[in-house]
């Protein structure tokens, strides 16, 4: 049987899953203040564009942005090209994505399961399989 963590060992462990929390919400928190801040950013400038266009003659412009839609659209080979390589980019990574989690449910479950079993041993299983998914027979 396993030797139970002394007073001071169960501190230290604690210690560290507290400053691994305060350092993973810091990061969050950091990411929300970019994004917030480009995004800002992104509308000052638009505004000053706007401001510096405005009363002015954009006919111009408007006829070169017409002549380029019009060359998308008599090349639709490319076009299509790109949709079909985005959509399959997005489903390779989600079909990436869901590996990756299934992978770390299966690595997790079993520690889970023997903290559960020692919390309550008469406790029932959910039947889930170990990945986390339906069991194909419940489908």
């Amino acid at each position: 049987m396993k030797k139970s963590k002394s007073k001071a060992e169960l501190q230290a462990e604690v210690n560290i899953l507290r400053n691994t929390h305060i350092s993973n919400n810091l990061t969050k928190l950091s990411r929300t203040v970019v994004k917030v801040l480009g995004t800002v950013a992104i509308f000052f400038f638009i505004r000053d564009m706007v401001v510096a266009m405005a009363g002015q003659e954009t006919v111009g412009a408007l006829t070169f942005n017409t002549n380029i839609i019009t060359d998308l659209k008599a090349n639709q080979a490319m076009v299509t090209l790109a949709g079909v390589l985005f959509g399959t980019g997005g489903v390779s990574y989600g079909v990436a994505q869901r590996n990756s989690k299934q992978k770390s449910i299966s690595r997790l479950s079993m520690r889970k399961e023997e903290l559960e079993k020692r919390l309550d041993p008469g406790r029932q299983s959910s039947s889930l399989t170990t990945n986390g998914t339906t069991r194909p027979e419940d489908i």
